[in-house]
């Protein structure tokens, strides 16, 4: 089969011919691969910034076919369509045993499929059971890719606690995840929302969301709060999707009293923030972070199966196709912000 594999050692990326995976495991389900996405986690990987088992097939947000199980699997049969959770816990450690797998010590980020073990950037590919969830009919294979995406945004949204519905909310960066927050909560029915871009292109997209929401350049919130008092109008909730320092710390300026910042996009290791310590307390700000995925792929999935009708047009979101040989285009198309998503077709 074709597949992509990550060479450590040099920092490439690679097109080659390797087996298909056999099964291993009598629990273990093998799926051919119909579209996989490029995630910002795999060009941190690719730019070494996160680490990657040498030799891997990257890819962790996935649909395909069954088209082989073990014989211990009950849950999913030959031909079922279906979408992949790309991490799990071990179930033993003291993280999981509090509910809480994503910090697992040997599981979560440590074991993620398309990072520790081959992923989706193949024709085959062969994952446990229990990370093998059902695709519903009306959500399409390549529509189906967002799923992930909204498994670890259902998680932050789970972490804003409760949200009152007359909200002002701040989502920084119009690439997919914030596209992706926008649309779910304007599902949820959230209508004070304003997004903030840097790369025109992707604010044209975010604009022409159906939303009605108010789509303005990140430097253009100065202009926004003339003769307001940021602490008293500000953003109830300020959701960071662009992983930049610079845009978190332009949001940090205009929230209000009792406001909670969100950073859900990773930044490079090492980045800083400044923000008065006395303002957290005197303010009662509060700030989380958003780790991956625990327990909410089947509700996400859900979310996706209500919105795809009205609310999930792949190319009016920016997202492009791509053949699995055309990978280096894709990439460049995505780190240069052409587009918001790239995601391979692998039905050859």
């Amino acid at each position: 089969m074709r597949a992509i594999k990550w060479n450590d050692s040099d920092g490439e990326l690679k097109i080659c011919s390797t087996p298909v995976p056999e099964l291993s495991k009598e629990n273990n389900i093998l799926i051919k691969v119909k579209f996989c996405g490029i995630c910002g986690t795999d060009i941190h990987i690719i730019n070494k910034e996160l680490s990657a088992k040498n030799g891997i097939v990257l890819g962790h947000e996935f649909t395909g076919e069954v088209i082989e199980k073990g014989i211990d699997v009950t849950t999913i049969d030959v031909g079922d369509r279906v979408v992949v959770n790309p991490n799990e816990g071990c179930g033993k450690c003291n993280f999981c045993q509090r509910g809480k797998p994503h910090f697992c010590l040997t599981g979560g980020l440590n074991s993620t499929i398309g990072i520790h073990r081959d992923g989706g950037w193949a024709e085959y590919c062969a994952v446990p059971e229990s990370q093998v969830l059902q695709l519903p009919k009306i959500i399409s294979y390549t529509q189906g890719v967002l799923c992930e995406p909204l498994f670890c945004i259902v998680h932050g949204w789970d972490l804003l606690g409760k949200v009152p519905d007359d909200s002002n909310i701040l989502i920084i960066g119009a690439g997919i995840t914030g596209l992706l927050w926008a649309k779910m909560l304007h599902h949820y029915g959230f209508r004070r929302v304003t997004i903030t871009e840097t790369v025109k292109s992707r604010l044209k997209i975010a604009e022409n969301l159906s939303t009605d929401y108010h789509c303005i350049m990140g430097n253009e919130l100065s202009v926004l709060f003339k003769g307001k008092t940021p602490d008293l109008d500000g953003f109830d909730f300020i959701i960071d999707c662009s992983g930049n320092p610079g845009g978190i710390q332009n949001g940090i300026n205009y929230i209000k009293r009792g406001g909670t910042l969100n950073i859900f996009g990773l930044c490079p290791s090492g980045s800083k923030i400044y923000i008065d310590p006395s303002l957290i307390c005197l303010n009662e700000l509060k700030i989380v972070g958003t780790l991956i995925n625990p327990f909410t792929s089947s509700r996400a999935i859900g979310l996706l199966e209500n919105m795809v009708v009205n609310d999930i047009n792949l190319n009016q979101m920016g997202v492009e196709t791509f053949k699995l040989n055309e990978y280096k285009n894709a990439l460049t198309a995505v780190t240069e912000k052409r587009i918001t998503k790239a995601i391979f077709d692998l039905n050859e």
